[in-house]
């Protein structure tokens, strides 16, 4: 009978014991690297109304539930942040390298923002990145040569002002969809990207200023399914490779200054779905292959030198300037 309060006298002890712990845990939920990372950021920014707030204890327990920011289900004392998605916020001011100490990233998406300037190099050494989109704002500068995206699998810098050479991200085995449309790169166009994926499904080089001959290479790409060349200045003929990729769905290629002929084995790319080579100097016949390409909609093919016909796949089609 003397004991019987023993086991209640116990178990308060344990409770008073490991509150204050229960406690840190509930506080403690943001590793200090990152929310140090995330305050650099938006120390960086001109203009934002994220809501966040750094001003006392508050700031650790809270930065999971943050908007934007996504967590790790690590352990209760500390969570790394994995996801920061802040597209069309409204943020203005520029990217600041303090996102490269959030080195667990795997996705940032800052795309439909007014951000400005140059891309730290930072962001192009998370080793965990799979996700980056930066496309449409007013970003600017070169990509660093030595990029390393080891993890990438979605990479989107479209609609910016970048220039210079665009990148490859040799060693990104993981790479699936890549675009760098409407920006500002130039030269030739770099096939080794796919030799860096066999993953790679879209590659987007729209309306930049890329030039020189139509590059071989393409056709390492063998699970390509979307190919945009369009409003560039690449010249020479088509090589034999490109018509290997049996994948393909959409091939863009129009407002170059392309030539030769239109090969005869484009009817080898049998999933195609949308074709456009116009506005290019293409000559000779239009070669007989559309029985193969039972799943086209779409072929244009307009303003080039062409002769024959073709059938009427979609309202911009009719005649290429036919000469009979």
């Amino acid at each position: 009978m003397g004991n019987r309060g023993l086991p209640c006298f116990s178990s308060l002890l344990l409770l008073l014991l490991f509150a204050p712990l229960s406690w840190s845990q509930s506080q403690q939920s943001c590793d200090s690297s990152d929310l140090n990372a995330l305050q650099g950021f938006v120390e960086g920014l001109q203009s934002s109304d994220l809501g966040w707030s750094f001003n006392g204890r508050s700031s650790s327990s809270n930065c999971c539930t943050w908007v934007g920011i996504s967590c790790d289900l690590g352990s209760a004392l500390v969570k790394r942040v994995i996801g920061l998605d802040l597209s069309n916020k409204s943020l203005k001011g520029s990217v600041s390298s303090s996102l490269g100490g959030l080195d667990q990233l795997k996705q940032l998406n800052l795309s439909y923002n007014s951000l400005r300037g140059p891309v730290p190099a930072e962001l192009f050494h998370l080793p965990h990145l799979e996700l980056l989109d930066l496309s449409t704002n007013m970003l600017s500068g070169l990509i660093p040569a030595e990029s390393n995206l080891s993890s990438i699998q979605v990479f989107n810098i479209s609609f910016n002002s970048f220039n210079g050479t665009h990148p490859i991200f040799a060693g990104s085995s993981n790479l699936s969809v890549y675009d760098v449309s409407l920006n500002s790169f130039s030269g030739p166009v770099d096939t080794g990207i796919c030799n860096s994926s066999d993953s790679i499904k879209v590659l987007r080089f729209s309306a930049n200023m890329f030039s020189g001959e139509f590059p071989a290479g393409f056709g390492n790409c063998s699970s390509l399914s979307e190919l945009l060349l369009d409003a560039n200045g690449l010249t020479g003929t088509l090589p034999d490779d490109l018509f290997t990729l049996s994948s393909l769905t959409k091939l863009n290629l129009q407002g170059n200054s392309l030539s030769g002929t239109v090969s005869t084995n484009i009817g080898n790319l049998s999933n195609l779905v949308h074709v456009d080579i116009s506005f290019n100097n293409f000559s000779g016949a239009i070669p007989d292959v559309f029985d193969r390409l039972n799943k086209l909609e779409c072929f244009s093919a307009l303003c080039n030198i062409l002769t024959g016909v073709y059938p009427l796949l979609c309202l911009v089609v009719q005649h290429s300037l036919l000469l009979a």
